[in-house]
């Protein structure tokens, strides 16, 4: 990186670097089983990742190792500044796949203060981060605050388990299938929350997800993991320029992503480097027009 004077700057240190990270599960006995294997990762202040996988590839033991969640057998970990190398899991938070079921407390906002109290914060601090929180995940806070959230709608319950995880004000947020049972409305409206947390908040936010047709168009980056290790990590539009790659993972390429490989296989020249249906569109357009 080279700096408006000229002079050669070293690119930002990543919040979370991990290098030949290895877990395995009841080692030493006749049931050791490698869950991730020699996996290599950087996460950028502000990156917006995408974890994809089959069932077993390891996604969930990779995230949850680098919230210090898990122990590691193998390999470093290194955080940025700000994180506690010592309890990570402070800065780095994880929102797991069904988040409303560790709902636990009476109201909204006992629920949402719950973490900032165990920091033992002052009363005006929480309350401030309790508010912030929930205007952050769309929840109207007058209207929230004395709720009790088992009277709530899946989508709600959702985002108070959220804005729960926000209170902490962690630096990487971690989510896990965040729109697992969620209805198509519920499902947009917590997307556009989870993206304006990384484009206007800043954070560093990571999705895993078997789901690959959403998370083409929204995130920046695409993590591979297959039977424990991480085997591509590239732009969406890269990925799916060579959907090989998600086969040979257990992965079905994006509804799109198939028809330009057929159309690819009946000889019209196509790309299926595209990251959502109106791109692929164009590129069939496209690719008719300049056929002899």
């Amino acid at each position: 990186m080279t700096a408006s004077n000229g002079v050669e700057q070293a690119p930002p240190a990543p919040m979370v670097r991990a290098r030949g990270i290895s877990v395995i599960y009841l080692e030493g006995t006749p049931f050791e089983t490698a869950a991730i294997e020699g996996v290599n990762i950087d996460i950028g202040a502000g990156d917006l990742l995408g974890i994809v996988g089959s069932t077993g590839s390891g996604k969930s033991t990779l995230v949850q190792t680098l919230c210090g969640l898990l122990d590691y057998s193998s390999g470093e970990i290194e955080y940025g500044e700000g994180i506690d190398a010592g309890n990570p899991s402070t800065s780095v938070g994880l929102v797991f796949q069904q988040p409303e079921d560790q709902i636990f407390e009476r109201t909204v906002f006992e629920e949402v203060a719950f973490g900032p109290k165990q920091l033992m914060l002052d009363p005006q601090e929480i309350d401030r981060r309790v508010r912030d929180a929930l205007q952050a995940v769309g929840l109207p806070e007058q209207e929230t605050l004395s709720r009790s959230p088992f009277e709530m709608s899946g989508g709600e319950k959702r985002r108070v388990a959220i804005a729960s995880l926000l209170a902490m004000e962690p630096d990487v947020l971690i989510f896990d299938e965040p729109t697992a049972g969620l209805d198509s409305s519920g499902r947009t409206q917590l997307l556009n929350h989870i993206q304006g947390l990384q484009r206007e908040g800043g954070r560093t936010v990571i999705l895993i997800s078997h789901d690959m047709e959403m998370l083409a168009s929204l995130v920046d980056r695409l993590l591979i993991m297959s039977r424990g290790r991480l085997v591509a990590s590239a732009r969406p539009a890269d990925v799916y320029g060579d959907p090989d790659i998600l086969i040979r993972a257990g992965l079905r390429p994006p509804v799109w992503v198939q028809v330009l490989m057929q159309l690819q296989r009946r000889g019209l020249e196509v790309s299926t480097g595209v990251v959502d249906p109106r791109q692929a569109v164009k590129e069939i357009r496209r690719a008719l027009k300049s056929k002899p």
